[in-house]
């Protein structure tokens, strides 16, 4: 009888060796098969949320131009704030975002719109465009910092501006040396 038993155990034994061995490569398969899912499901994930993003995106930006149709300025400042702070690199939210703040009074919120857009347009080469908006930032918002960059593409602009606003009284001389000279110091 203990023949039989350690004749029956044996396979038992084996068997039991053989499973823990096939268990470990199972687990090992399944945690690579999940890895990989994981990461496709990821990557989908991502996809899902950036065409969710350009879903959203237009809707925003459709109900702040409802808003500013409607004349509820307040309503369109608010939806362009929250659009800006979601994608601040978008010069299509900056610009009404900017404007609408002028509008307002409200630059010293919309500063990093206003920032932004003297940093592409100086970017893009349009210097005088890019001094306008610095002009009206820094008329706001004294502290306010663009790029060094950006301020050696406009600085031209701005000289030509300070040579000019002397001639036809268009600006403060003063005023606009001011910022000029703060400009360049920082």
């Amino acid at each position: 009888m203990e023949r039989a038993i350690a004749v029956a155990t044996k396979p038992v034994a084996k068997g039991a060796a053989a499973l823990a061995n096939r268990t470990e490569e199972l687990t090992s398969r399944l945690a690579a098969g999940m890895s990989r899912f994981l990461e496709r499901a990821g990557r989908s994930a991502q996809r899902v949320k950036d065409a969710a993003q350009e879903l959203r995106t237009p809707t925003v930006l459709q109900q702040a131009a409802g808003a500013l149709e409607r004349g509820n300025f307040e309503a369109a400042f608010w939806l362009f704030n929250e659009e800006f702070n979601l994608r601040t690199n978008d010069e299509s939210v900056a610009v009404p975002y900017w404007e609408t703040a002028l509008s307002l009074g409200r630059v010293d919120i919309a500063s990093p719109a206003g920032v932004k857009l003297v940093e592409t347009r100086a970017a893009a080469g349009e210097s005088e465009l890019a001094a306008q908006h610095w002009l009206e930032l820094v008329k706001e918002v004294p502290d306010a910092l663009v790029s060094p960059t950006a301020i050696a593409t406009i600085l031209p602009a701005l000289k030509r501006r300070l040579a000019h606003s002397k001639d036809d009284e268009l600006e403060d001389p003063s005023a606009l040396a001011g910022y000029v000279r703060r400009a360049v110091q920082h």
